[in-house]
């Protein structure tokens, strides 16, 4: 009987730790990656631009790494936001029972769209880098930028629709209620 409560103690509902820690995890591994960014790689990149000018591609070149590593934290906050403050304000409207979807809150949901975003950014910054790069990563020849760009795609349908699932497993009153909550832009 002892042990059976003790595990009930510490069982965990919902998927929010491990969606929070892969969040973190990637991120922390973008940033890493925005910042090992060879200045040759970026020298070439500003090449392709003759029309900008020196100042530009200067400022460029010595602000990147760090404006990279500050604009994914930033948005990947922004992201999350209005979904944690939906998460955290409508906790109390339960919705419709049996769906597979209950599983994931608001605030996983705000948590998968900025760790799509990351890995968009990511993929993005590892296209460019490598068309230019006198010598592009092992990677770049092992995986097709049309490939990656299809699967992060399918990634972002894929949260759109469970978004959208999430939505509708509420009734019709209880979305009118979620509605108070949802921050408008």
């Amino acid at each position: 009987m002892k042990k059976k409560a003790r595990e009930e103690d510490f069982k965990v509902e919902g998927m929010t730790h491990r969606i929070f820690w892969t969040f973190v995890c990637v991120s922390i591994l973008a940033i890493i990656y925005f910042n090992i960014t060879e200045l040759d790689d970026l020298k070439r990149l500003t090449a392709k631009f003759p029309e900008v000018s020196k100042t530009v591609k200067n400022t460029f070149l010595h602000t990147y790494k760090v404006a990279a590593s500050l604009a994914l934290v930033f948005a990947d906050i922004i992201l999350v936001g209005p979904f944690a403050y939906l998460s955290y304000f409508s906790d109390h409207i339960k919705p419709k029972p049996g769906k597979v979807i209950n599983a994931l809150s608001f605030f996983d949901l705000g948590l998968l769209s900025a760790l799509i975003f990351t890995f968009w950014t990511i993929s993005a910054n590892f296209m460019v880098i490598n068309a230019v790069s006198k010598n592009p990563s092992f990677m770049s020849r092992m995986i097709d930028n049309e490939i990656l760009i299809i699967f992060l795609a399918a990634l972002t349908v894929l949260w759109i629709f469970a978004v959208i699932l999430k939505v509708y497993s509420y009734t019709s009153v209880q979305r009118r209620e979620l509605c108070k909550y949802a921050i408008r832009f």
